[in-house]
């Protein structure tokens, strides 16, 4: 995923407040190591994700921010997918 950067800042009184501005580039993955291809990628709320074959347990994860990231969970069917 490349990354352009456009940086903004503003003083408000004694404090400077930065604001980063980016624009991010989506690349559809090549699919060599899938058995379920991706052909589309598009941002959806994440409530929304079961609409687009994402299991309920997957959805509940996500909106929890994934609460075990970092500890290895297992096989994939593990976290809903």
């Amino acid at each position: 995923m490349m990354e352009s950067h456009l940086s903004r800042v503003r003083p408000t009184g004694v404090l400077i407040e930065q604001t980063v501005i980016r624009e991010v580039y989506i690349q559809l993955p090549t699919n060599e190591f899938d058995s379920t291809p991706i052909s589309d990628v598009r941002f959806v709320p994440l409530e929304a994700i079961t609409q687009y074959d994402f299991s309920e347990k997957f959805m509940e994860l996500a909106c929890k921010g994934f609460p075990d990231s970092g500890s290895y969970q297992g096989h994939k069917s593990n976290i809903g997918l």
